[in-house]
């Protein structure tokens, strides 16, 4: 947990990656404690955000063991291998996360009105994501909020074989 910590405050403050404070969204609770969190990637910077995310890939390695270091690579290569995918239009979720004991209250939903709200007032003209096919519950929410399911399952390429992981790519339009 404490290394967790660690490796997220040192990508937190660290501008141009998918992690940064710059592309994140919080909830918090009465006491100002965050219970949710989203991130996001504007479209048109993608590719910038990509080769942040790579400059600081190294050091965060140092801290973990590797399974959680297999964990940070796959969602590193998720991302790769769908950043063609986000349009330069759209706000692109790299991940949302609601604490246990705050699931079914709102959160997600809240989060994701934000982070309309702001891809509203930037111009954008959608907003997606990818989502795990057996997430039914999360699947649930973005359908409750007006995402569409796109028409393809992605499932990354080196994972084909022994189906770690497909997706569902989500959409909002906002236009």
């Amino acid at each position: 947990r404490n290394t967790c910590i660690t490796i997220a405050e040192d990508l937190f403050s660290k501008p141009c990656n998918i992690f940064s404070k710059d592309y994140c969204f919080v909830e918090e609770d009465d006491n100002g404690d965050i219970i949710g969190a989203m991130w996001i990637v504007e479209g048109n910077k993608k590719r910038a955000t990509e080769r942040g995310f790579q400059k600081y890939y190294k050091d965060i390695m140092k801290y973990l063991p590797i399974r959680k270091a297999l964990c940070v690579f796959l969602r590193s290569v998720i991302f790769a291998k769908h950043k063609d995918e986000i349009d330069d239009n759209e706000y692109y979720i790299t991940a949302l996360a609601v604490l246990p004991a705050h699931k079914n209250k709102g959160v997600a939903s809240r989060l994701l009105t934000k982070v309309k709200e702001v891809a509203i007032e930037s111009g954008f003209k959608k907003v997606s994501l990818l989502v795990d096919i057996k997430n039914e519950c999360a699947k649930k929410t973005y359908l409750k909020n007006g995402y569409k399911t796109a028409p393809q399952t992605l499932t990354p390429k080196r994972h084909a074989k022994h189906v770690l992981c497909s997706f569902e790519k989500m959409i909002l339009e906002i236009a």
